[in-house]
């Protein structure tokens, strides 16, 4: 009977490790990943806050970008301060350096459409249309839903619906099927980073404090651009402004 009773139960561990050990890298630990759908986490005042922190001088369309990823990203269904802490790596906090394949004009706060060094990528009619296809663009990727709203992303139906379900999954070297938004190691890792960096400022939003979801909040900071923060924010930029198929 004993024999028995371990004969089985060896045969349900090895099932469980068959099932986990054959899962595409990162399936079997979801949970503990950041999903691109669902409700934003970060308020308004945070984000203005930290603009505020790392670009004092920013010209006022830029400090009316925090409440539009808001309201786009809940539209979709997205979340909007995921995307917000996307922009912010991709234009290097809205300031554009050399760095950067896109300038302000162009509207374009993700490089949608930088798939070749030397290419300025796509331009949209408005700061909120440049918003919205980047949340219609993190959409395609996040799920097979349909869009809410008109389709602006010039590249919504090149990307394989529901390939990054999770942020973590947005960089080609970390998908599990090698599809992405950027090929730079560890892009959704730095997406995530920059996330943090905004969540460290309090919000002014009036409502009993929730534990913060996804990335944990540091301390927060009076002035989060040194000189050694603006070395390794160029860095970072100029590894994710290389060919990718976005």
């Amino acid at each position: 009977m004993h024999r028995l009773i371990k004969t089985a139960l060896f045969a349900v561990i090895a099932a469980a490790a068959a099932v986990i050990f054959t899962a595409p890298a990162g399936r079997a630990y979801a949970d503990e990943m950041t999903p691109i759908m669902g409700e934003a986490v970060l308020t308004e005042s945070q984000m203005l806050k930290y603009l505020d922190s790392v670009y004092p001088d920013a010209p006022d369309v830029v400090k009316t970008l925090p409440a539009m990823y808001l309201e786009e990203g809940a539209l979709e269904g997205v979340r909007g301060d995921i995307a917000f802490a996307q922009a912010c790596l991709e234009t290097g906090n809205f300031i554009f350096p050399s760095s950067t394949a896109v300038k302000l004009e162009q509207w374009n706060f993700a490089g949608l459409g930088v798939t070749e060094n030397g290419m300025t990528g796509n331009s949209f009619a408005s700061p909120r249309e440049g918003v919205r296809a980047q949340i219609q663009h993190l959409k395609a990727y996040a799920t097979d839903e349909p869009l809410a709203s008109e389709c602006v992303d010039q590249r919504f139906s090149l990307v394989k619906r529901g390939s990054a379900r999770y942020v973590e999954w947005l960089g080609i070297q970390e998908n599990p099927e090698g599809l992405g938004w950027a090929s730079g190691e560890d892009y959704g890792p730095h997406v995530l980073a920059w996330y943090d960096r905004i969540a460290a400022f309090e919000s002014d939003k009036e409502e009993p404090e929730a534990e913060q979801e996804g990335p944990a909040a540091e301390e927060e900071k009076t002035d989060d651009n040194t000189e050694a923060e603006k070395e390794d924010m160029t860095e970072v930029l100029r590894s994710f402004f290389i060919p990718r198929p976005r």
